[in-house]
């Protein structure tokens, strides 16, 4: 169980390593020349919840949590999740190396669940 739980975890982080990777590469080049095109334009907020969430996690980015203008009025919950997740796989897999305990399983995964719940439950089901 703790292999297949530290592969998962490396997977997971290696994931949202290169998808903060992406964000980092727009957050410090100029894009402003760039016409980057959701596939939500022009639509309402209720058919497309996930329009802006790339220019927010860009504005995180830049500026944090304090100085950003949000377009996405879920966009600080994922960002946290993402950041949570992402540090705890690789925190969770060091730390695996000397704990087996099925509670620090339970407590990894729980912990996650509910992170998840709040951060994407209102955003599909909002």
């Amino acid at each position: 169980m703790k292999r297949e739980y530290v592969l998962i975890n490396s997977i997971f982080a290696a994931l949202l390593a290169i998808l903060f990777g992406y964000i980092s590469i727009l957050a410090f080049t100029d894009i402003s020349g760039i016409n980057i095109r959701s596939s939500c334009e022009g639509m309402p907020i209720q058919y497309c919840r996930s329009r802006g969430l790339t220019r927010d996690f860009i504005s995180i980015m830049q500026k944090g949590y304090s100085q950003t203008i949000y377009i996405n009025p879920y966009s600080q919950r994922i960002f946290t999740f993402f950041i949570y997740a992402f540090v705890t796989r690789i925190l969770s897999t060091i730390v695996l190396q000397w704990f087996t305990s099925k509670k620090v399983f339970i407590l990894d995964i729980t912990v996650l669940t509910l992170l998840f719940a709040y951060a994407f439950f209102p955003l599909l089901l909002g």
